[in-house]
């Protein structure tokens, strides 16, 4: 479990400087449902939270892409490794999708954050 975590994590760093080029979509998007009466406002929020979904999924993607990672990979990928936010200070939060997982899960995840963090680093070191 420790070292799915480590992983989870490992990608969440990795990432970072990907949000520069192609940032998240502001969780604030919701907040544009502020402008309707109350009767429609809950339906604009879930019409809004859905379309932030989607945008940050197609971003996910775009990027896996754009970084020519095997789209299979990186789907078993995040299907095995818990969800990670990182705070503005810097803590990061980690929430467990599953309470085991198997050797083989472990060794998956930790291949896949190695190459992973090496087509990063080459994608920058090429821009720098």
């Amino acid at each position: 479990m420790e070292s799915i975590r480590e992983c989870a994590e490992a990608e969440k760093i990795i990432s970072e400087p990907l949000h520069k080029i192609a940032p998240l979509v502001d969780h604030s998007l919701s907040n544009v449902s502020s402008l309707f009466d109350r009767e429609k406002a809950s339906a604009a929020i879930r019409v809004f939270r859905y379309i932030s979904e989607y945008l940050n999924a197609l971003r996910t993607l775009g990027i896996a892409s754009m970084l020519n990672i095997n789209l299979s990979d990186y789907l078993k990928f995040r299907t095995i490794i818990p969800n990670v936010i990182k705070m503005e200070s810097g803590d990061i939060h980690v929430m467990h999708k599953r309470t085991q997982y198997s050797e083989s899960d472990a060794d998956f995840c930790l291949k896949y954050i190695v190459n992973y963090a090496l087509i990063v680093q080459d994608q920058f070191s090429k821009r720098t």
